[in-house]
């Protein structure tokens, strides 16, 4: 029964607010800039004709459409090959994470993980998303994309269980700020905060820039 013909159900008025209407005191807006390199530029041109007599062309006004351009984008590494005379090939080392000869780049396998998880879109609709850009992806290669996170979150759970039990937050900080700074050229600190307020057993993984502005910090529960 629809609450319109219920005849138990009474609507509570909603109370008037003392908010002027539009943007807030103190609420910063967020307005395009014009960029002094646009990456296509298009002349327009006046006809000879429509120019009346006395005038001349003293510039241009400028108008910029901001827009995003979803395609698909294809890099190739061309590893230099030696060889000796007896046939023994040397080939130039690819880098760590280019592994097959043909695969996903990290942009869309995050772009993946954010469509499913950010946006709640179903397997079968982000295979869609993809095929209409020339980019064919099957629910197996999806459902690895999803696996992979929470594969890292293990592992970084495994490689800091117990060394930080009873630890301040500060000193659970600097010392998880210093394990991933041993990682190797990494850019980002993965912090484990054990906060009072929380659970016994849950803890609270968050990253932000390295020595650099913090950035919000990201939480996810892992018991």
């Amino acid at each position: 029964m629809p609450p319109s013909r219920d005849p138990n159900f009474r609507a509570k008025g909603r109370s008037k607010s003392t908010r002027s209407p539009g943007g807030q005191s103190g609420h910063k807006g967020v307005t395009l800039q014009p960029v002094d390199e646009p990456d296509k530029v298009i002349p327009i041109e006046m006809k000879p004709e429509d120019v009346p007599p006395g005038y001349r062309k003293v510039g241009y006004e400028a108008r910029q459409v901001f827009d995003i351009i979803l395609k698909r984008h294809v890099i190739e590494y061309q590893a230099d090959v030696y060889e000796d005379d007896k046939g023994h090939r040397l080939v130039a080392p690819f880098p760590a994470d280019v592994a097959r000869k043909v695969q996903y780049g990290n942009t869309t396998k995050a772009h993946i993980v954010y469509l499913n998880v950010g946006q709640m879109l179903p397997y079968n609709r982000i295979q869609d998303y993809f095929g209409e850009n020339d980019l064919p992806l099957s629910e197996g290669s999806t459902y690895n994309f999803m696996q992979m996170p929470m594969l890292g979150l293990k592992t970084l759970s495994a490689g800091l269980s117990g060394t930080y039990t009873g630890q301040s937050t500060s000193t659970v900080m600097r010392q998880a700020s210093a394990w991933a700074k041993r990682g190797g050229g990494c850019t980002v600190c993965i912090h484990l905060l054990d906060k009072p307020l929380y659970a016994p057993s849950q803890k609270r993984y968050g990253s932000h820039e390295r020595h650099g502005d913090p950035a919000p910090f990201l939480w996810r529960s892992h018991p």
